[in-house]
């Protein structure tokens, strides 16, 4: 059923394209199946219309990356998703002939701040442009997203390497008291991660950290991350690092073991994956986190 209704969706979609719009229209309209609402809440599919701005790019993180030959390949895609509100769309073209496009969960609105000037893309943003009020935002009551409570459980917590059972990536909560008290690699190494997976899609505004909370054997060996990074990704297999204005943000992380350093997110994203990745460590990298949001 869903491949049918994919099918008719992509051949109302081309009759759209051959009728009365142009490429250098302002205004596209998408329309599955005639249904009156923005998205069909199980399929995604609905009505869409977008608004394309010319020669400007939203800078927050995208919650999916697409590789397409034409930019309405990047309105399908975003037209069948309820969590795409606006696109950017990188008008060069790679040694295959195909552009980049990054679909978006929130819209300029609500980002003015990062909406910039770049003759490098068009950006195209749903024509329902207002502040975000019935999709997954936080509206300032953000709450912990289960790390600390275990609403997350052990099998949602990996990591790119462990140092042994008490150091596990499950330990990797914030304040938690178990094992050693902390997730820790297996490798003294930069890029080494700790990956959460929420099981769905969820907002996420603001993270938090600590170090190992059980302590080195001598004196300046305790362990604690000083910088991390986060990427985030929708499928798995597709990761993009956290950033405000095009380059990876640097987060200050901890300076001790047991302080908790929380940031809030400029520019919250939504994401399925999220790993937090070090930058920089003392002695030995080691994290308790948590994220909060909602969703």
């Amino acid at each position: 059923m869903m491949s049918f209704l994919k099918v008719f969706f992509l051949f109302v979609l081309s009759r759209l394209f051959n009728s009365s719009k142009s490429d250098n229209s302002q205004v596209l309209k998408f329309d599955a199946a005639n249904i009156s609402k923005l998205r069909d809440p199980k399929t995604g599919f609905g009505l869409a219309k977008f608004i394309k701005v010319l020669n400007k790019t939203l800078h927050i993180p995208p919650f999916k990356i697409l590789q397409v030959k034409a930019y309405k390949e990047c309105l399908v895609d975003c037209a069948a998703n309820r969590l795409c509100i606006s696109l950017n769309f990188y008008k060069i073209a790679n040694s295959q002939g195909l552009h980049s496009c990054e679909l978006l969960a929130s819209d300029y609105l609500n980002n003015t701040e990062h909406f910039l000037n770049n003759t490098g893309y068009h950006h195209f943003t749903t024509k329902v442009l207002k502040k975000l009020t019935n999709l997954i935002i936080c509206h300032g009551n953000s709450e912990a997203l289960g790390m600390n409570d275990f609403r997350i459980n052990n099998s949602q917590i990996t990591a790119s390497t462990y140092y042994g059972p008490s150091t596990a990536p499950w330990n990797g909560r914030l304040n938690t008291e178990i094992g050693s008290k902390g997730w820790a690699p297996q490798t003294q190494a930069v890029g080494e991660y700790l990956q959460i997976d929420f099981g769905k899609d969820k907002m996420v505004s603001k993270v938090a950290t600590q170090g190992r909370g059980h302590p080195g054997a001598r004196p300046g060996t305790n362990q604690y991350v000083t910088k991390y990074s986060l990427q985030i990704s929708a499928s798995i297999l597709n990761w993009v690092s956290y950033n405000t204005s095009g380059a990876k943000m640097i987060f200050p992380g901890n300076t001790d073991m047991n302080t908790v350093v929380s940031h809030t997110l400029s520019a919250p994203f939504v994401s399925r994956y999220v790993r937090f990745v070090v930058e920089e460590f003392n002695y030995w990298p080691a994290m308790r986190v948590e994220l909060y949001g909602c969703g």
